[in-house]
């Protein structure tokens, strides 16, 4: 018996390279060197197997997007000027540098006079330890503080980004001799119930204050709930007042007052009860009665005493 052999139909596929229809173009993006991007319009043809025909199709591409990160945006400062800075001896000095797109650039202080490093980024770079770095959370604002400040601090000192090439900013700095003073000896003494009234004058400085701060202890008084403070201040004449009325023996305690642009000073407040004042002999300050004794008028009760004495040992005589 011969054998049958039937022939079925062989279907090939033949690959072939993709044309490009018309003027349009295959345009890498080379934006970021680990992808590119193709843009235009690619079409091709592709056989109809029941017509026998070709039917042309056409395949739109996705342009590329750009990111934050693509168009370089370069770090700058707030304000190039050169900027003024003001501290008193042996307070602290605090130096701002304003930036904005930092990115993960380091900033960097140098004194001027001497361009040497004294911190990279929070790192110290100098052995002297007066000199710190730190920055906002959002890495726009870097500040050097210097404390306690010496009048050799005084001179320029340049806030640097790490860009190609360098950009940098001069802050020009003063140290003065500002200091306050409360206008009281170091101990006051107050009736329980009575108004404490004290009032701080400052000198020596060379602009008006930010801010002027009182605390007793390490509280605030400026924002504090206790009812009955007031506080009046002129930040450019240089003086402030506090006055707290219903003393409380809560009250006690170190009061200082803080001028931003001037060194602080510091009294003790003494709240005391009727019999525990009966008790002090020689008080050094006493407010909030009408029958205040001070050390002055003890010694005037102790000379008329003497010249008592005097005259009537003489007239015995």
């Amino acid at each position: 018996m011969m054998e049958k052999w039937e022939l079925g139909p062989l279907i090939t596929l033949t690959l072939a390279m993709i044309p490009v229809s018309g003027n349009d173009h295959l345009r890498p993006s080379f934006v970021d060197m680990r992808k590119i991007n193709i843009v235009g319009e690619m079409s091709w043809t592709e056989p109809d197997f029941s017509t026998g025909r070709k039917r042309p199709q056409k395949l739109a591409l996705t342009p590329p997007t750009t990111t934050s990160s693509e168009l370089h945006v370069q770090p700058q400062f707030d304000n190039n000027s050169t900027t003024k800075v003001y501290a008193p001896r042996g307070g602290t000095a605090s130096v701002e540098c304003h930036v904005k797109n930092l990115g993960d650039r380091a900033v960097s202080w140098i004194r001027k006079r001497d361009l040497h490093i004294l911190t990279i980024g929070s790192i110290t770079y100098t052995a002297d330890r007066r000199y710190t770095s730190s920055q906002s959370e959002d890495s726009s604002v870097w500040r050097l503080t210097i404390h306690p400040t010496l009048h050799s601090d005084t001179g320029l000192y340049e806030c640097q980004i790490s860009t190609s090439p360098k950009i940098s900013k001069l802050h020009d700095l003063k140290i003065t001799d500002a200091v306050s003073k409360i206008q009281s000896s170091q101990s006051v003494y107050v009736r329980e119930g009575s108004l404490l009234n004290i009032t701080c004058m400052f000198r020596g400085h060379f602009t008006a204050a930010s801010y002027i701060h009182w605390f007793r202890g390490k509280h605030l008084l400026n924002t504090s709930d206790r009812g009955g403070i007031n506080i009046i201040s002129d930040k450019i004449l240089g003086w402030s007042n506090l006055v707290i009325s219903n003393s409380q023996l809560s009250d006690s305690g170190n009061y200082s007052c803080q001028p931003n642009n001037a060194l602080p000073d510091t009294v003790n407040i003494h709240v005391l009860t009727g019999g525990d004042l009966a008790a002090i002999q020689e008080p050094e300050g006493l407010t909030g009665s009408s029958s205040s004794i001070g050390r002055g008028g003890e010694r005037r009760y102790i000379i008329i005493g003497l010249i008592m004495f005097t005259a009537h040992t003489r007239f015995r005589a």
